[in-house]
């Protein structure tokens, strides 16, 4: 969803990062080639505390997939979220800055057209503090060598039961 923001506002984009879903073990899902939101319906959701743009990108993207999601766990802590899809207690997205080399759970790229987090910087046209540009662009330099870097880092699957091609979480910032 795009945000429309007011004329006396800039936002500039800084970063997009690729969604994964979680899956627990022994998920079918986590042995395919591609998994879109329409292969995860059926499944108990995992996800962020309602009003929050996580658990609203993933309402709208089960939604994109034709159905509801079943919500069973919120938190806004992914380790918790992680430790959860471990469990078998449901499945969940998360952006890829979220992966550790410790994830656990099965992790897949969505394959969904446009699919991703936004990360951007924000501040009002009249602002002349010299630092709010300095601190923009400190981040955009913070972020190059992640916007550079594709396909994605995570190139094996962590996945319990053994070694699958697919993908492997990066250490987390």
């Amino acid at each position: 969803m795009h945000q429309q923001w007011p004329p006396e506002v800039v936002a500039a984009e800084i970063l997009r990062e690729s969604l994964f879903v979680l899956l627990p073990p022994g998920d079918p899902a986590a042995q395919a080639d591609q998994v879109r939101m329409a292969d995860l319906r059926g499944r108990h959701w995992i996800t962020s505390h309602e009003d929050t743009a996580g658990a609203r990108s993933m309402a709208n993207l089960c939604s994109s997939g034709g159905f509801g999601p079943q919500v069973v766990f919120r938190s806004n802590d992914y380790n918790v979220i992680r430790a959860m899809v471990q469990a078998g207690l449901g499945v969940a997205l998360i952006p890829e800055l979220a992966g550790t080399d410790e994830l656990r759970p099965a992790a897949r790229l969505l394959h969904e057209p446009s699919c991703a987090r936004r990360v951007y910087t924000i501040r009002r046209t009249s602002s002349t503090n010299p630092l709010v540009t300095r601190f923009e662009d400190a981040l955009v330099r913070a972020t190059g060598s992640y916007r550079r870097r594709r396909p994605s880092r995570w190139t094996t699957m962590v996945n319990p039961s053994g070694p699958t091609p697919a993908t492997r979480a990066p250490n987390s910032p």
